[in-house]
């Protein structure tokens, strides 16, 4: 194994570990003001359709995010290509942290609503999500194969050129769509569903289909 992928704790991961606690801590001091059930669950107009006790969803929240701290520490000694880690495990670090924070930020924002701020979870999931794609696609062209990050598809996995070409086109793909994202926040009180649907979609449709396309214009796709 690539001693840069061993599993080696430090300062960062105590860092993000204080980020993961953040909503164990305000579910904590926030325990005695919330409702009994809180609204765990919104759909894709910003409306509650989901419910669970505030004990369940703090303790089921905060091990989600405990997890997924823990997974993302783990998973480059577990991928099929751990040793191209080490091209870019800056930007991985990144990664873990951006998304990490991310989800507890989400975590933190559905505390304050239910103690009864008045918080639109649109805005919050548009204003969140934007900030996540722009960040991500500033970085996609650093990333190197690998079975966890990026345009996994079975043409960016099998030839080196079609990964970097399609991350090429990517990043910046996914920094417009987060720019619109950061826009549509703004409208937080209007049913866009629809939209963030379609840049979901494009952000994911648009890199597959072209990795097919480049790896086809290469011919077999074998590696060189």
């Amino acid at each position: 194994m690539n001693k840069n992928t061993k599993i080696l704790w430090g300062w960062k991961d105590a860092m993000l570990l204080l980020i993961v606690l953040v909503p164990v801590i305000m579910g904590a001091v926030m325990y005695e003001d919330l409702p009994d059930q809180l609204a765990s669950h919104f759909d894709l107009k910003g409306n509650t359709n989901g419910f669970m006790s505030k004990s369940v969803f703090i303790i089921s929240m905060s091990l989600i995010n405990f997890i997924l701290f823990i997974c993302l520490k783990v998973v480059p000694r577990l991928d099929p290509k751990q040793g191209n880690y080490a091209k870019f495990m800056d930007v991985y670090e990144l990664f873990r942290f951006v998304i990490v924070t991310f989800l507890t930020g989400i975590f933190v924002m559905v505390l304050f609503y239910n103690r009864g701020y008045d918080i639109s979870m649109n805005t919050v999931l548009f204003l969140f999500m934007g900030v996540l794609w722009i960040i991500l696609g500033n970085y996609m062209g650093r990333i190197r194969r690998n079975y966890t990050l990026g345009v996994r598809t079975p043409w960016t996995l099998a030839n080196e050129e079609v990964w970097k070409k399609t991350h090429r086109l990517t990043g910046p793909l996914w920094v417009i769509c987060g720019f619109v994202m950061l826009v549509c926040s703004f409208f937080g009180d209007y049913p866009l569903h629809y939209v963030l649907l379609s840049i979901i979609g494009i952000s994911v449709v648009v890199p597959t289909i072209y990795s097919y396309l480049v790896f086809n214009k290469l011919g077999d796709g074998k590696e060189k």
